[in-house]
């Protein structure tokens, strides 16, 4: 409870603040993949009340990138997404420079939600 209250708080920061935690390989680079895959377990938990989000296509909300470094097949399925980008080297680009912009992104997906109708969970 104590790390949810850090997020909560820094998130109700002028301006807001997050701090991802990542794992990093011995010759220190961050292993995003992991925390979007974790991010998105989050949201399958209740993937009808993400779905405006993710159909949403007027913005991607910070989740393209998500949902690109840790999302599986089978969850653009559950969320009603289309596609999924391939592995190779744009991965691994997409993959080191979303270790700056992931704080950026969720701070984008709390914008998101408070500017539409969030579902009551």
């Amino acid at each position: 409870m104590a790390l949810y209250n850090q997020i909560a708080v820094g998130l109700d920061r002028q301006p807001p603040h997050v701090d991802p935690l990542f794992l990093f390989t011995p010759d220190d680079r961050a292993i995003v993949s992991d925390w979007c895959a974790g991010f998105l377990d989050a949201i399958k938990l209740r993937p009808a009340h993400w779905r405006p989000l993710m159909r949403d296509q007027s913005n991607n909300h910070g989740v393209t990138t998500i949902m690109a470094l840790g999302g599986e097949p089978e969850d653009y399925r559950l969320l009603g997404m289309r596609g999924r980008p391939g592995r190779g080297r744009a991965f691994a680009q997409l993959s080191d420079q979303a270790a700056d912009s992931l704080a950026d992104d969720v701070i984008a997906i709390r914008d998101y939600w408070r500017n539409v109708a969030a579902p009551s969970w």
